[in-house]
């Protein structure tokens, strides 16, 4: 039998019951006097506008528009406000609107094309999209009108063009980016770059022609809990032009001296109206080469690159996306690293080396990148998968080692390309809150994996100069070094922003990584009539590095268009193993970590027509990886040798005083030094201290002034002229600094006519062809590589 008994609670459940009850009460009511908003946002002849931000700042509350242009907030009080819109490319509307209780209300907003205010500019550096002013963080975007502007046709060509970014030309095509003076000599770069959010893995790795570009976002300053690795000085992310509903293309021819030619082509087009989009682009650039080789009177660096992609988006559902991205590269580089002796002969000699080898660097990148997106009612959800397969390859002959006329050695890659590859595997989920789950918070977390295997058969062969000249006893040989690297990592991160009221914002973030590598290695001398003999036997190194990269950010809205903003923030390079090592101090290095304050204010006046931005800013860097010296001259690797204190102002502006005119601007001044370093001196077998010595890489101060006015000639003829004027302060290229540029400038123009959507442009850059110092291989003696010359050329581009 069962007898009925009273149902005993739990005080410790009553308590959670009632204060559940007590915080759901007021919604509850507060249901019914909610209203709700929805809209579509269109330009021109009701063409809709996608990824137009909608916000209403009094509620914090922000949200974005589809492909057809629609967009909607449930939940809304009753009451009046002001709802603003924002897209790239058009200027900014503000419209008053009154929320009726219960109801459903629509509105339509039509964008006009910015002519005489500055236009919007959208973002994902956060990882979520946002406007350019109202985010809290150094950065400046290059949409891909401000892309063709400036003639940006590689990543050599952002030097410069935002503040504090140098990027030196190192041969082979392979740039090396400084941020706020934070440079690296070694493959991994203290700059991340990422192409359609896929992370680019080392500067062997990285895709480095810009065509299709629907824009560039620059991130000034340690960018770790976001961005993980490498992500020390800052990070160029690059995103390309996406397709929609709208047939759209381009193509462009340009002809120049030193045998300069660029061609480019691109098409978008919908394959299915709102669910299935393609976009196929590509470019080929060719030059004859800027360096006379003097061993036989020909020209050293040529160069050819061919590349494509093809672009896929689908909509199968209004809150599910997809993109697939596929992207190939093929280079051809003759005479691949073209330095001379030193940095005198180069300033006073010019584009001559003299070389006895000159090999063609051959290499292939081929890159997929799928990503799916899902917008739900409590967060939404993106996954990003990278895949990268990369090989190079020395054909017809190898290139010079010591970059002289003489036969004392040369170096190349052994066995076939394959053998000389990468592989490259990214995974990314991340989580970010919807845009209407609350007006106080606002989130973004996730996950990343890495998986990176690499194998290289390094060739080092002595010749016969280096027996009768160096009196080099073994000579010739060759020294074969076979290596495979493999690299795993993954991190977890989640950064969130609280908004107490409507203006302040505090934001919190943090991440932890965790990378092993292991590689196997040896290095076996080969030498005619004698048997191969092992000067390093096959051994087995580990390695093992872990970061806390953590974020904090405070910021306060003076008004709509007034912003200042203190972040903290660190950064890490990952640490790594020294694939050409024979001494054991030199076969691994650990990471490197960077420590960033900054005080920022941004501001835009005159009804949107300027927009002044400006940050302050001291960094910290601790265990620098150095490349560095053994014992002997030729023994070369990284190493965690010093220490650093950064300390800069940065301001940018961009105006439009008046219509079709834009003038944009920049200036930084920068003060960095070493406050621990040393490097062996082989002849004495002691340290040099280097302490006090000036960053290298890091002018004392940069600026930029670029100048465009466009007119309407008569009817659909327009004409444009177009000024550039970089100045950069004196410098240091080794870190002996002994080794100096001397202040620069660099002038560039452009003016073109275009009638409908056909234009014909005229260009030149480093009109009045300055010498300067680009680039110093780190070793004893200064080998250098100067920047490019004077070159001007032509082209013509359609459009439609």
């Amino acid at each position: 039998m069962i007898l009925n008994r009273p149902v005993i609670v739990a005080p410790k459940k009553c308590i959670i019951f009632i204060l559940v009850w007590l915080f759901t009460l007021p919604y509850s009511f507060s249901q019914s006097k909610n209203g709700r908003l929805s809209g579509s946002v269109y330009a021109e002849e009701r063409i809709p506008v996608p990824d137009a931000i909608i916000s209403i700042s009094t509620l914090s509350l922000t949200t974005h528009t589809n492909i057809k242009g629609d967009f909607s907030f449930n939940k809304i009080a009753a009451g009046t406000y002001e709802i603003s819109v924002n897209a790239m490319g058009y200027k900014e509307v503000k419209q008053t609107i009154y929320i009726s209780e219960g109801k459903q209300n629509t509105i339509e907003i039509k964008l006009a094309p910015h002519a005489a205010t500055l236009e919007t500019i959208t973002l994902t550096a956060e990882k979520r999209t946002t406007l350019l002013q109202k985010t809290p963080v150094s950065v400046s975007v290059l949409n891909a009108r401000k892309v063709e502007a400036y003639r940006l046709w590689s990543m050599k060509d952002l030097s410069a063009v935002v503040p504090n970014l140098l990027v030196a030309h190192v041969g082979s095509d392979l740039p090396s980016y400084a941020i706020r003076g934070m440079y690296s000599n070694a493959v991994d770069q203290s700059v991340s770059v990422y192409v359609d959010g896929i992370i680019q893995y080392d500067a062997d790795n990285t895709l480095r022609n810009l065509y299709n570009i629907e824009r560039i976002e620059v991130l000034r300053g340690p960018q770790g809990t976001l961005y993980g690795r490498n992500a020390m000085a800052g990070v160029i992310n690059i995103i390309s032009k996406k397709p929609g509903n709208v047939t759209s293309g381009c193509a462009e021819i340009s002809l120049g001296n030193y045998g300069t030619q660029r061609y480019s082509a691109g098409i978008t087009t919908p394959i299915v109206k709102d669910k299935l989009f393609a976009g196929l682009s590509g470019s080929y650039n060719k030059t004859n080469g800027y360096y006379t080789n003097s061993f036989d009177n020909q020209k050293l660096d040529k160069n050819d690159q061919l590349e494509g992609s093809l672009h896929l988006r689908y909509l199968p559902f209004v809150n599910w996306a997809f993109f697939l991205n596929v992207k190939a590269q093929q280079t051809f580089n003759h005479g691949t690293f073209p330095y001379i002796r030193n940095d005198s002969i180069a300033l006073a000699d010019g584009y001559v080396t003299a070389q006895n080898a000159k090999g063609v660097h051959r290499r292939h990148i081929y890159s997929a990148a799928l990503s799916a997106q899902h917008y739900g009612k409590w967060f939404d959800l993106a996954s990003i998968t990278g895949f990268q397969y990369t090989d190079k390859f020395v054909a017809k002959g190898l290139w010079d080692g010591d970059w002289s006329a003489y036969d004392f050695f040369e170096m190349g890659y052994g066995g076939r390309p394959k053998d000389n590859s990468g592989r490259t595997f990214t995974q990314e989920i991340r989580l970010n809150s919807a845009n209407e789950t609350s007006d106080k918070w606002s989130w973004t977390a996730g996950a990343f994996y890495m998986y990176h295997p690499e194998k290289e058969t390094s060739l080092l062969i002595a010749g016969e100069d280096a027996a009768t000249i160096l009196d080099n006893p073994y000579a010739p040989y060759t020294l074969s070094t076979p290596s495979k690297l493999t690299s795993n990592g993954y991190a977890l991160f989640g950064q969130a922003t609280y908004k107490p009221t409507s203006k302040l914002n505090i934001t919190a973030g943090l991440r932890y990584d965790r990378e092993t590598k292991y590689m196997y290695t040896q290095t076996t001398m080969i030498k005619a009539g004698y048997p191969d003999m092992d000067l390093a036997k096959r051994i087995r190194l580990d390695g093992k590095y872990r970061a806390l990269s953590p974020k904090f950010n405070i910021a306060y809205h003076l008004d709509n268009s007034m912003m200042v903003y203190a972040n903290y923030s660190r950064g890490f390079r990952a640490g790594g193993l020294n694939t050409r090592s024979l001494d054991p101090d030199f076969y691994a290095y650990g990471p490197e970590f960077s420590d960033n304050f900054e005080l920022g204010y941004k501001a835009g006046w005159l009804d949107q027509k300027l927009f002044t931005n400006l940050a302050l800013f001291y960094t910290n860097w601790n265990d620098m990886q150095v490349t560095a010296f053994g014992n002997t001259p030729a023994e070369t690797g990284i190493r965690n040798t010093g220490n650093a204190e950064l300390k800069e102002i940065e301001l940018e502006i961009t105006t439009v005083p008046v219509k079709d005119l834009s003038i944009d601007c920049h200036f930084s001044y920068n003060h960095g030094s070493y406050t621990k370093l040393t490097k062996p001196d082989a002849s004495s077998g002691t340290q040099i201290n280097l302490k006090n010595n000036q960053l290298i890489m890091q002018p004392e101060y940069m600026s930029m002034l670029a100048t465009q006015y466009s007119k309407i000639i008569a009817g659909n003829l327009k004409g444009t002229i177009r000024g550039e004027w970089s100045l950069l302060g004196k410098h240091y290229l080794n870190v002996d600094n002994t080794v100096v540029q001397k202040p620069y400038s660099l002038v560039n123009a452009k003016a073109g006519v275009s009638y409908n959507k056909i234009e014909l442009q005229f260009w030149a850059r480093n009109i009045f062809n300055e010498r300067y110092l680009s680039f110093v291989y780190p070793s004893g003696a200064p080998y250098a590589m100067l920047g490019f010359p004077a070159t001007f050329g032509a082209g013509i581009i359609a459009k439609f």
